[in-house]
């Protein structure tokens, strides 16, 4: 037999059952609705398409005013730089300014699990170096976004055998490689706000080294602040996403581009 809730409870019982449609229907992150319409949508363009280069890159453009970045994972093989860049797309997108991202630039050397193939993109920045391959096109593509998109800051993504000191051991991981001396200050600024992040053996270390030719080399000729971001590529693959993520985190809250996370 069915029996009429008391009157009493029964109101009681609504508003609670309308407080939680309520919560159940607000946004998860706080001002995400909002956010959400300025945010950028990642757009994939295609360099060499229909050939065996066809390389694809990332362009979020947020439609509000803000820093332009571009940033580049030049190799391939077993480096984590790519599979950060990767996973960066499918995680973030700016809510100011612009964002390039290219992760594989050589679908060749990624498809063989090489460092490079024919030759090595990261030393075709330069006009003596320009042969026509479609390495130097693919080379010549990266430098007229720099241009279209106007870019304020260039981030080079690589890994290095070992720890980097400043006794010139020859290697390279867990530092910030830059051309221009001008750029140190925000290059520290960053490492520490990493380093704050890190058990003091894996601090990053900043060190001012011109390498002509180079992806950063050819920033500084053009007056764009650059980065080479080195991780220690004895590390798991595991560590070394989660570094590469770490500096990108400070580097972009350092030059103020707010990240919104992409809901999956």
């Amino acid at each position: 037999m069915n029996r009429l809730l008391p009157c009493g409870f029964a109101m009681r019982f609504m508003r609670a059952f309308a407080l939680i449609i309520g919560l159940l229907s607000f946004p998860l992150v706080p001002g995400s609705a909002a956010s959400a319409a300025n945010a950028a949508i990642w757009k994939q363009h295609t360099v060499l398409p229909g050939t065996d280069f066809a390389t694809q890159y990332y362009v979020a453009d947020s439609g509000q005013p803000g820093k332009r970045v571009l940033m580049i994972a030049p190799h391939s093989d077993e480096e984590s730089a790519g599979k950060a860049l990767e996973e960066f797309v499918k995680t973030y997108r700016p809510t100011r300014g612009v964002l390039i991202v290219c992760p594989w630039p050589i679908a060749p050397a990624k498809r063989l699990r090489a460092r490079f193939y024919l030759e090595d993109i990261n030393r075709q920045y330069a006009h003596t170096q320009d042969n026509h391959t479609p390495i130097d096109v693919i080379a010549h593509s990266v430098m007229s976004w720099m241009r279209m998109h106007k870019i304020d800051y260039a981030l080079n993504m690589h890994e290095g055998y070992g720890k980097f000191r400043l006794n010139w051991n020859s290697n390279y991981g867990q530092s910030i490689f830059i051309d221009d001396p001008s750029v140190i200050p925000l290059a520290e600024r960053v490492a520490k706000q990493v380093n704050a992040r890190l058990a003091r053996e894996n601090h990053f270390l900043v060190a001012q080294v011109p390498m002509p030719t180079t992806f950063t080399w050819y920033c500084q000729t053009i007056g764009v602040p650059a980065f080479g971001i080195e991780i220690e590529r004895g590390l798991s693959m595991e560590r070394r996403l989660l570094y590469h993520k770490i500096v990108l985190e400070e580097f972009f809250k350092a030059v103020g581009i707010p990240l919104e996370t992409i809901r999956r």
